[in-house]
């Protein structure tokens, strides 16, 4: 239900907008900003708020309604600090480095302006569906009695993403955005989740 509703308002937004036909349809972005983990707790409870940039393609169906596929990097800190402090291991001369998460993903999504451009601010919502891959770097634990290296490990799976937005138009070719969302990865286990918050340009070709 939450997949069709968007979808629904989309098909509609598509049949009633017309569409000029001098308007460039295709267009490119680049964005960034901060990425917070979510879920699982471990996630959000020992990794940091990391960074996240980002490019896309996209293509205007109409005024209101484009498709785009964007490329995503993600990076997310570990907390060495918190976990020490949360086993009561700190004093002990222990130290962790390493072991920062990156996820990468390809996303193709469903994007429709609420208030059709040429308006000066538009807010929009997306949808979208696509892969990411989660993996963690390798992480040195050392003690004054010597050290141990534990391996990385990744994983690759299927990722949705549900987000809204601001666009805030600066002139006839150049849009800033303002976008907030939520990716859910459907990793073994238990899903993991993140939310990057992120701001950018979006050029019309």
């Amino acid at each position: 239900m939450k997949i069709i509703t968007p979808v629904i308002v989309a098909v509609l937004f598509i049949m009633t907008t017309a569409f000029p036909q001098d308007e460039h349809r295709a267009t490119l972005s680049f964005g960034g900003g901060l990425s917070f983990p979510s879920q699982p707790n471990l996630f959000s409870d020992y990794w940091k708020t990391g960074f996240n940039v980002g490019a896309g393609l996209g293509y205007k169906l109409s005024t209101a309604v484009s498709i785009d596929g964007t490329f995503e990097y993600n990076n997310f800190a570990f907390d060495d600090e918190g976990l020490l402090n949360d086993l009561g291991a700190t004093g002990y001369g222990i130290t962790i480095q390493g072991g920062s998460a990156t996820i990468f993903s390809v996303i193709g999504s469903l994007k429709a302006n609420l208030i059709p451009p040429p308006k000066p601010v538009s807010p929009y919502f997306l949808v979208g569906i696509g892969l990411f891959s989660l993996s963690t770097s390798d992480i040195t634990i050392s003690t004054p009695y010597g050290s141990e290296k534990k391996k990385g490990d990744s994983e690759s799976a299927f990722t949705i993403v549900f987000g809204v937005g601001l666009d805030i138009r600066a002139n006839e070719t150049t849009t800033v955005f303002i976008q907030v969302a939520d990716g859910v990865g459907f990793t073994k286990g238990q899903n993991t989740s993140y939310v990057p918050l992120k701001a950018g340009l979006r050029f019309n070709l």
